[in-house]
């Protein structure tokens, strides 16, 4: 580059015309309003030490948060898609992410990460040693992290597939293991027992301390409930359900009762400690209802992983399952419009010609929160005569991010360098790329090329 060379100055305007408007809806004895379409795969959920529901959104990662009244508020974004999420020994919310990280995420929304390098984390828990601990699915492996990040990690039998994790009664962390049928119980120092189904068909997967001091766990292929004590006692009780595979998630309800989530059958069970059992199909087909935590006073919360939806059951009625609400979040795309305007294009080659400063406005508007992306290209040739390197049919001369907020204008400055001798051969090309993505859903909205 020399000082006889010449600046071409691009602006880019950028607006937001709306902001995102949250749904509530359902089916039975729903809150109001109508479902969004989509699917953000919603996986863990917890109950937060603010004494609000929090979950996880894998597919739009997503972490969001429902109060008892059901108003939700969704934030975001973790660099990996959010597994199982629990509250920490450090007043924060924890969450396995499916790769290589865990997150935090302090009551107000702010997330922090940290590197964990092992394998495919899915549920998590605090463990009695302050640590948060969590499963290493396929690498048949559970790890303890500290708040600071230091991980130990602590091998299972070969093909265990472990599924949840919980801190027990007795001080113990005690896992399900799918794959080899049976509970592993696991000291704070790593030292493992297990404890095989007799039946050896069963696929443990969620698992609760239960009202009577014993752990209570799923069998997921099978219409089974189980029963272990911390010395390993197991016993199975089968329910009574119509559904075709077994439950997943499992909690104690504010009834003392053990409530479950049947997600290929697409219903709620409920177990009394004594064996009675009652079950409620949810109204919306495929909902697949998931994960599964109690709130004392305002009922039973679960994931709905098949919609874009929280539900809530309340204790009560004759069978002991009152009503049931779902409450749904909007992973619709927002419309999106990039304009660049004739007049515009045509003083920016007419700039381009004559060695002038020029700029080529371009509104970006949105209907909820964008980021934009604006990208100045161009081709090997030109690329080259300015000391750009790259590869590809365009290479990138500057690009630049900005996030939309609402009634706020953002301008952002690109630049390149172009001899006159190359502009007077008619030889310069440059292209303007501006991509919107949807930062509620993580999804790319619009790719617009305008050539100057």
């Amino acid at each position: 580059m020399t000082a006889r060379r010449w600046t071409w100055q691009l602006a880019l305007v950028a607006g937001l015309a709306a902001a995102l408007v949250l749904l509530v809806a359902g089916g039975a004895n729903a809150q109001g309003g109508k479902a969004a379409p989509g699917r953000a795969l919603a996986d863990g959920i917890t109950v937060g030490p603010d004494g609000n529901i929090w979950y996880t959104e894998f597919k739009t990662r997503r972490i969001g948060r429902i109060t008892p009244a059901g108003k939700i508020t969704r934030f975001g974004e973790p660099a990996r898609g959010p597994a199982d999420i629990t509250t920490g020994p450090d007043g924060a919310l924890w969450f396995t992410e499916y790769g290589d990280k865990l997150g935090r995420i302090t009551t107000t929304g702010k997330i922090t990460e940290i590197d964990v390098p092992f394998g495919n984390y899915r549920a998590i828990t605090t463990g009695p040693d302050g640590r948060l601990w969590f499963v290493d699915k396929d690498g048949d492996k559970i790890v303890a992290v500290t708040t600071q990040g230091a991980a130990t990690a602590y091998p299972l039998n070969p093909g265990s597939t472990p599924e949840e994790i919980i801190t027990g009664p007795d001080g113990n962390l005690w896992v399900t293991l799918s794959s080899r049928h049976g509970i592993a119980r696991v000291t704070p120092a790593g030292a493992v027992s297990e404890f095989l189904l007799a039946s050896n068909a069963g696929n443990p997967a969620g698992i609760v301390v239960g009202p009577d001091g014993a752990l209570w766990f799923t069998e997921g292929t099978l219409p089974i409930v189980g029963r272990i004590t911390t010395a390993g006692v197991i016993t199975e009780v089968p329910v009574a359900t119509t559904a075709a595979s077994g439950a997943s998630g499992i909690t104690v309800g504010s009834d003392g009762a053990l409530w479950m989530a049947y997600p290929q059958d697409n219903r709620i069970g409920r177990l009394t400690t004594t064996g009675q059992y009652s079950e409620q199909p949810l109204a919306t087909p495929g909902a697949n209802p998931l994960k599964i935590v109690g709130l004392p006073a305002s009922g039973v919360w679960f994931t709905e992983n098949g919609k874009d939806r929280i539900g809530r059951v309340t204790p009560g009625g004759a069978t002991g399952i009152g009503p049931i609400a779902e409450f749904a979040y909007d992973t619709t795309p927002p419309k999106v419009t990039v304009t660049v305007s004739a007049t515009a294009r045509s003083a920016a080659r007419a700039g381009l010609r004559r060695g002038r400063k020029l700029s080529l406005p371009t509104r970006v508007k949105c209907s909820r929160a964008c980021s934009v992306k604006a990208e100045l290209l161009a081709s090997k040739g030109v690329a080259r005569s300015l000391g750009v390197s790259g590869s590809g049919t365009l290479i990138s001369l500057g690009a630049t991010n900005k996030g939309l907020a609402k009634n706020r204008i953002v301008r952002v400055g690109l630049s390149a360098k172009i001899s006159r001798a190359l502009a007077r051969r008619g030889t310069t090309s440059l292209t303007l790329r501006v991509l919107v993505n949807d930062r509620l859903a993580n999804a790319a909205l619009v790719t617009r090329k305008v050539s100057i």
